[in-house]
């Protein structure tokens, strides 16, 4: 009998090759490799699907319909929490990964802010920026930027005051 492997489901806006969107797929690679895993990705509708577009040759990773009540885990980076506000909340995982590439985050009169307020597992390129914005109606658990393969399992340096979430355990 063959087991499952949790998947870690990613969603992506792809309209222009960005430093961004390579972060995300280095990281969406780590968990193709891990060999314990199974990455899934959803693009938007409006997605460019063509040679900018580094996911274009691994459509057997591809997940046609936005649901993430089918995943272990969401990873979820910049705009990609825009995809959230329409889905049940018991229909999201209770395991988010958050990239957090850069300070913006930090800026109160930017949307990216608000997303700070919802629960997540964070990977901050920018710790200190996110640890001052730290908004008391979200939890964040800050993990230092590296590669996702020495995340499993993972150790965090908690501000979820007493909240025992973890990735995967």
């Amino acid at each position: 009998m063959k087991v499952q492997k949790p998947i870690i489901l990613f969603r992506r806006s792809f309209k222009l090759f960005t430093g961004g969107h390579l972060k995300v797929f280095d990281y969406f690679g780590h968990v193709r490799h891990h060999g314990m895993l199974e990455p899934r990705i959803h693009f938007t509708p409006d997605s460019r699907m063509d040679g900018s577009n580094p996911w274009t040759g691994l459509q057997e990773y591809f997940m046609p319909a936005w649901d993430p009540s089918g995943a272990d885990v969401l990873f979820l980076a910049g705009m990609d929490w825009k995809g959230m506000t329409d889905i049940p909340r018991e229909k999201i995982p209770t395991r988010i990964i958050n990239l957090i590439q850069g300070m913006r985050h930090a800026d109160p009169e930017i949307k990216l802010y608000e997303f700070l307020s919802n629960h997540a597992l964070r990977i901050c390129a920018a710790t200190k920026s996110v640890k001052r914005s730290w908004r008391p109606e979200g939890s964040t658990d800050l993990l230092s930027r590296s590669p996702m393969a020495s995340t499993f399992p993972c150790s965090v340096n908690s501000t979820n005051h007493g909240r025992k979430d973890r990735m995967i355990s």
